[in-house]
């Protein structure tokens, strides 16, 4: 799927498909949206239940256009026995976060919400953070969200309020997913480095207090 200029999601379906003629007779269906690299019931997703319908003539074209810009590689996209659908009419959005983070919100509040400031530049923060500053995300998660010793942790999400780390129970070798908030909402990304900078002034400033104690 993609997103139309709304934020409503366009198909594309070929005609001999059945889940297409199953929407051509009844176009109440429902849209799953799991981030990137989903494993399980810590990860995030999304679920978007309205209506689909065909779309036709011109904005049929405009569909297809938008829809190769999310998938360069979607050659099908230009065959005859395929159309343009869209769920033009969105009745409910609910999401989970991962474990008790859940939570809905109407249809008026998602077109009106706007995109993070930091989605263009997650995935070279998070490589980066991933490859070169391992003890510092240790300490984040050990420090100020307050785990037992961790194993390892990896970041896998990046959003202008804090970040979700991956993480491996030292002792145990659980997995599960935590979430480390920002000191403040970030803008930009020339903010990024200076929000690390305050976390990790955070973790020495307790690691002192506890020595004092």
């Amino acid at each position: 799927f993609a997103t139309g200029d709304e934020g409503r999601p366009i198909f594309c379906f070929s005609g001999m498909s059945s889940h297409t003629k199953n929407l051509d007779k009844d176009g109440r269906a429902a849209l799953t949206v799991t981030e990137p690299d989903f494993v399980g019931a810590a990860d995030a997703r999304c679920v978007l239940t309205g209506d689909i319908e065909r779309i036709s003539g011109k904005e049929d074209e405009a569909l297809r256009a938008s829809y190769l810009k999310s998938h360069p590689n979607a050659f099908w996209v230009q065959f005859g026995d395929f159309a343009m659908y869209r769920m033009t009419q969105i009745k409910d959005i609910s999401f989970v976060g991962g474990f008790a983070r859940a939570g809905s919100i109407t249809a008026d509040e998602y077109f009106k919400a706007q995109i993070d400031p930091l989605v263009d530049f997650f995935a070279p923060v998070a490589e980066h953070m991933n490859a070169d500053h391992q003890d510092s995300l240790k300490s984040y998660v050990e420090t100020l969200v307050g785990t037992a010793p961790v194993a390892s942790a990896q970041m896998k999400r990046l959003d202008r309020f804090g970040f979700d780390v991956r993480v491996v129970d030292k002792e145990s070798g659980s997995t599960g997913v935590l979430r480390v908030p920002f000191p403040e909402p970030i803008v930009d990304r020339a903010a990024v480095k200076t929000a690390f900078i305050q976390l990790s002034k955070q973790v020495q400033e307790a690691k002192e207090q506890k020595e004092q104690v």
